[in-house]
């Protein structure tokens, strides 16, 4: 939690405080920093873009920090899964443990509503290019590795 408070304390020192903001935060090791950011009541935009995949909410449910880290994301004006199952795992455990609502709008929007507030969900579909894949492993070095990997 230090680490997260040190980074929103740190990231606000270089903002306008003006709309046209953005803090950037990646990953699951800084989900409280949103949180932290909102408490210093800046005018900043906020994203959040989660690399890891999110859990369902069966085992979401079984976090013992689930509901400040859930307040926290929700503290975002954007979140990014890499996968739909990864939004669609957030915003089922939003609305169970914090009674948000997710809202389909036009053009695929995926929007989570909680006290007024909207925050948007992004997939950003990352993925591997196969025929890269399949040239790769057609390559002489990778057959020799996949030989010393097998014996």
């Amino acid at each position: 939690m230090d680490v997260n408070k040190q980074y929103a304390k740190l990231a606000t020192e270089y903002l306008h405080n003006d709309k046209k903001d953005l803090i950037w935060v990646h990953d699951t090791y800084m989900l409280l920093v949103p949180y932290f950011l909102r408490t210093q009541n800046i005018n900043a935009k906020i994203g959040l873009s989660l690399h890891a995949p999110f859990p369902s909410s069966d085992i979401y449910k079984t976090f013992l920090y689930r509901i400040e880290v859930l307040k926290s994301m929700m503290c975002c004006d954007l979140i990014s899964f890499h996968i739909f199952e990864s939004a669609k795992c957030f915003y089922v455990s939003a609305s169970r443990t914090l009674g948000c609502n997710p809202v389909f709008k036009k053009g695929g929007v995926i929007v989570v509503q909680s006290h007024g507030r909207e925050v948007m969900l992004r997939v950003s579909h990352i993925a591997i290019d196969l025929a890269d894949l399949q040239v790769s492993m057609s390559l002489p070095e990778f057959q020799k590795s996949k030989k010393n990997l097998s014996s």
